[in-house]
Formats: structure tokens, sequence, C-alpha cells
């Protein structure tokens, strides 16, 4: 018999915050997106800024602990995502405990047809989604977490400098996120996510800058001509991305300084510095490890489409059987 599980939802991220801090502090780097959301959520509600739907279908908010039969939090999840299919995201978990967060949602009446995170407890989820409705559970996006220890600048520095975007640069900002979600789903052949994305809005783009999460590598001239973003640090570590350099400007070297730069700074302070790459971007890579970051660990984005279960190729194996174990070890 399984342990005994516990699922608790959150719709205060002050609140999930204050219950999963010994769980999120014992490994930031793993952590670091649901620790950044929350603290970015939990900031905003105390100034007031108000959560509204970008969509109609878009669920409320909420934050999830998975807690074992003493109370204490073994695992974390989230529904945050502002743009369709509104993904959740989610640390991995005890095979029952992925199966019964599935439960949980069907008992709150919540259609979920994607999930982000850690292998093997996304793979098991969306399948058990898909076995549920008939359908089919796709893996959409293979994605490595990296760490850097030390760091080491590229052989041939880039012309120009790195500054923080400031709110004369808006224009800028909005338009290389753009393009950046547009890119990486062209290069994973998926539909952009762009038209509800959280960076489509000027206020939150706006908000991002005056928080200092925004770097621009700009050239001898003063031109903005690459965006890094940083979030703000959670339990010591600061998490670098999205990367993007225009097509117009690539080829100078601007990303691997950028990161570089960031990276170095951010070690200096005394954080722990990380970033998320698209197993499908060899460049990116190999460009990052050349820097001096190394894998942490492998995660994924599945989706449940409609159509016949999930087949062998989907990059799904049905909960319980040893040769998804193995990979996920194998990936992590």
């Amino acid at each position: 018999m399984p342990a005994v599980t516990q699922l608790v939802f959150h719709d205060d991220p002050a609140r999930f915050l204050a219950v999963a801090t010994d769980f999120l502090a014992a490994d930031p780097v793993q952590a670091s997106v649901l620790a950044t959301d929350a603290a970015r959520a939990a900031t905003e509600r105390a100034a007031g800024i108000a959560w509204q739907p970008s969509t109609p279908d878009q669920p409320r908010p909420w934050w999830l602990t998975v807690h074992d039969d003493h109370g204490t939090v073994t695992s974390v999840a989230m529904r945050t995502h502002p743009a369709a299919p509104h993904a959740a995201f989610a640390l991995d978990m005890p095979e029952h405990a992925a199966i019964g967060l599935v439960d949980a949602l069907a008992a709150r009446g919540e259609v979920l047809t994607a999930v982000n995170g850690a292998l093997p407890a996304v793979a098991l989820i969306a399948h058990e989604l898909a076995r549920r409705t008939g359908g089919r559970a796709i893996r959409a996006v293979a994605t490595r977490l990296y760490e850097v220890d030390v760091v080491t600048p590229p052989p041939s520095p880039a012309r120009g400098t790195l500054r923080a975007a400031t709110a004369a640069d808006l224009d800028f900002v909005i338009a290389a996120h753009r393009d950046f979600d547009q890119a990486a789903a062209d290069q994973a052949g998926r539909a952009s996510k762009f038209e509800t994305g959280a960076m489509g809005d000027p206020e939150r783009a706006a908000r991002r800058i005056a928080a200092g999460c925004v770097w621009l590598w700009t050239d001898p001239d003063g031109r903005p001509v690459h965006l890094s973003g940083a979030q703000r640090p959670a339990y010591g570590v600061v998490r670098i991305g999205p990367v993007y350099t225009p097509p117009e400007h690539r080829g100078h070297g601007y990303a691997g300084a950028s990161v570089a730069e960031l990276a170095r700074r951010f070690r200096e302070s005394g954080h722990r510095v990380c970033l998320f790459t698209d197993q499908g971007n060899p460049t990116s890579n190999a460009l990052y490890r050349r820097i001096g970051f190394s894998p942490v660990t492998d995660m994924a984005e599945f989706v449940v489409v409609a159509g016949a279960e999930s087949a062998p190729g989907d990059g799904v194996t049905p909960p319980g059987h040893a040769a998804d174990r193995a990979d996920a070890a194998a990936n992590s």
C-alpha cells in the first residue's frame, strides 16, 4: 500500500510559500520555477495588482503542496500559466501522488490538457489524463536544467556592453519576447503561445523591467541587439531566461557574452545560477556548456490531444513501466 498522501491547493501564493518553504529551500535549483512564480505573484498581490484571466476559459491560479502521512511537504505543483492551454507545472512526486493530482483536478471540475516539469511525474500525469479522456499524450518540448559554478567567458568577447533595460526599451522588450516565443515554437513545430502569453501584456513587461529582470546587450552605438531575462533571486538562486537575439544581429556572440556576464555578476554576489534549454536546440546547449553550465536534470512538457491513447514513440510509457523510470533516471 502506498503511503498516505494529502494534496492541498492554495489560491494564496504567500500561504503556499509559507507552507512549502522548507521543501523549496532544500533544492532551490530544482524548485526555481515554482519559487520565483509564487514569489512574484505574492509580491504583486501585496502591491494590489489584481489578477485577471487573459481568456474566458483560464482557470484561477493555484499552487499545490503534496504532504506525506507525517504532514511533511514532499512535492509541489502549480497552474498559473496565462497562455492557453494553461499548462500545470509539477516537480517529481510518487506515482500515487501524480494520479491523486489527476483525481483532485477531476473533482474540482478542472480540465487539464498540458503539464510541464520534472520527469517521470509529468509523464505519469499526462498518461493518466490521456487514459481517462481517450486521448493521446505527446511530449511537446524536452527541456534541460543547467547550473553554473565557475563561469568561463566566451573566447571572443562581443563588442558592446550589457545594461539593465529601462522603460524606454519597452517596445524592444515586448518584440524580443514575442519573437523568442515564435522562434521556439517554430523550431519545435508547435503553435506560438504569444497571443495569450504573459509578455504580450505591456503592463507586465513594464513591471519586469522595473523589477530589474530584463537585460539588454547594446552595440557600440548604444542600440539594443539582444535580450536576456533574469528572475529575481529565490532561496539564493537566480534563473536566467529567456535569451534571445534577433536574426539580424546573430553571429556576433551577444548571447554568450550576455549570459556569461550575468552569470558572473550573480555568482559574485553569492547566488547560484541556473537556466533552461530546449533540448532540440544543440547550439544553445553547446554554448552554455562552453560558458561552464552543467546539466542538472531533464524536464518536459506534455500535451494531451484527441485520438488514440499514447503509443510508443509519443514519449509516454504507462505508469509503473521500468523503462520509463530507467530513462528518467538516466536523464537526470
